[in-house]
């Protein structure tokens, strides 16, 4: 049997073509000259995927494999490797039967799914375009890709006549990019002024992001870039509007806020004392269970209500930041540390010390990861 590592070296040659000067089509040739592929019962080997959230998501999805032995050989990165260059020759039939053999040995590839689908919607099989894009959704975090999927089920329901879907996708495709010009003239042809998301964060990626940054088996590099990937995930803007929602920041505007606190649906990302916490899921809805028993307050004394206008504009003018922004029951509340309105005021430091000691102890014993918050979002968006 030729040695593993050898037929490896291969597709890792073909896959980074640049780095190693080796023209793939030739190493591709030779790996699969060299391994029968066919011969390979995929039912029967747990998959050999190489990327880390992929991988992460395969364990979680596939369970009932993983007591299998792994499959040795890199054949889900030979078979998409293969599918590039029968799409750079034009061959987009041929490379949908690459990248469809492909998913067999990775059924979480990301580029696989998305390389099918806007083949299949370049040919103008929008059915099965549509097919690969809700399957794409189910494992995408990029917001370029999540509103390219957006786009192919826009037009899907658009030809089927069904504007209400069509809104709902073109809404969504709005709030990850207000300058797709198309979207926008299709907006306000349908005269739809109030934008809202119709989907919600999918929590296996959010899970599998997380597992990644907290594996300390990973180099530090890989659990940053991750980090950053599950940061910009997370405030993309469809995915802030969920049944529960709520943030406080208290520091000084425009400048480093000091103290943050953000409970996004069912996610905490916390800054306290100079240290970075990322995303500890609040299983027992701890945050939602505070605003609860403060909710007559909580409506009472709103910032968004009218008759405390002239105190929310007062607090906007001044330069610190001391306040708490919540979405509760589809309704918004605001409540800030302002001059005006000592009432307000009062309330503010109480619930802030309850949403910090709520903090404090969801984070207890969890290591801060500060360092994986020093470089700036990186674009994942190549695939």
């Amino acid at each position: 049997m030729e040695d593993v590592k050898s037929l490896n070296e291969l597709v890792e040659w073909a896959v980074n073509p640049v780095i190693y000067k080796k023209d793939p089509k030739t190493c591709l040739d030779e790996f699969f000259g060299k391994i029968n592929i066919d011969a390979y019962n995929p039912k029967e080997y747990q998959k050999h995927i190489t990327d880390y959230y992929e991988n992460v998501l395969y364990k979680t999805k596939y369970k009932n494999e993983l007591n299998l032995d792994m499959i040795p050989y890199r054949f889900h990165d030979a078979l998409l490797a293969y599918a590039d260059i029968k799409i750079s020759e034009g061959n987009l039939k041929e490379a949908i039967t690459y990248l469809e053999k492909s998913l067999i040995w990775n059924p979480e590839s990301r580029k696989a799914h998305y390389l099918i689908c806007k083949i299949y919607f370049s040919l103008n099989e929008f059915t099965k375009a549509f097919e690969y894009a809700i399957k794409g959704l189910d494992i995408e975090y990029s917001g370029t890709y999540i509103s390219y999927y957006y786009s192919v089920l826009t037009v899907f329901y658009l030809k089927r006549k069904d504007y209400v879907r069509t809104d709902e996708y073109a809404s969504s495709i709005y709030l990850l990019n207000n300058n797709d010009t198309a979207t926008i003239n299709y907006l306000e042809n349908r005269g739809i002024k109030q934008v809202s998301p119709m989907a919600e964060k999918n929590e296996n990626i959010m899970d599998a992001l997380l597992k990644i940054v907290y594996d300390e088996s990973i180099v530090a590099a890989e659990r940053a870039r991750y980090a950053q990937i599950l940061l910009s995930y997370e405030i993309m803007p469809i995915f802030k509007y969920e049944d529960f929602y709520l943030t406080l920041d208290s520091g000084v505007k425009n400048a480093e806020i000091k103290e943050s606190v953000i409970m996004n649906g069912n996610y905490l990302l916390v800054s306290l004392n100079g240290n970075k916490y990322l995303n500890i899921k609040d299983k027992k809805h701890l945050f939602e269970k505070l605003v609860i028993s403060y909710f007559g307050k909580i409506a009472e004394l709103n910032l968004y209500l009218n008759n405390f206008e002239n105190d929310r504009l007062s607090y906007e003018k001044e330069p610190i930041l001391e306040e708490i922004k919540i979405k509760y029951n589809g309704k918004l509340y605001y409540i800030a540390l302002t001059s005006t309105n000592p009432k307000m005021s009062e309330f503010y430091l109480e619930m802030k010390a309850n949403i910090i000691r709520l903090a404090t102890l969801m984070i207890d014993g969890i290591p801060p990861i500060n360092n994986l918050f020093k470089l700036p979002v990186i674009n994942d968006d190549k695939n």
